[in-house]
């Protein structure tokens, strides 16, 4: 199964890519592909507790399953004003 993982603002600074395909083995969720990223990119993990997740534009939590196809975003909270 294939997915296509976006990063944001510091995620794609500490990761080094904006958009990358991830090849999924089985059952997968966004907690499976992030604790991937966190041993390939170990910087990443200082955001661990504070990082929002979106599968298709949707917000969703780590226990979200994801399909073949799906767009995976990572990115630090936001704020606004």
């Amino acid at each position: 199964m294939k997915i296509v993982v976006n990063t944001f603002s510091s995620v794609k600074t500490l990761c080094g890519f904006s958009e990358k395909e991830f090849n999924l083995n089985g059952k997968s969720s966004v907690g499976d592909v992030l604790n991937a990223l966190f041993k390939e990119y170990n910087t990443l993990i200082k955001l661990k507790n504070k990082l929002l997740f979106a599968v298709n534009e949707e917000y969703c939590d780590e226990s979200k399953i994801l399909q073949d196809g799906d767009q995976l975003s990572i990115f630090p909270p936001v704020s606004g004003g």
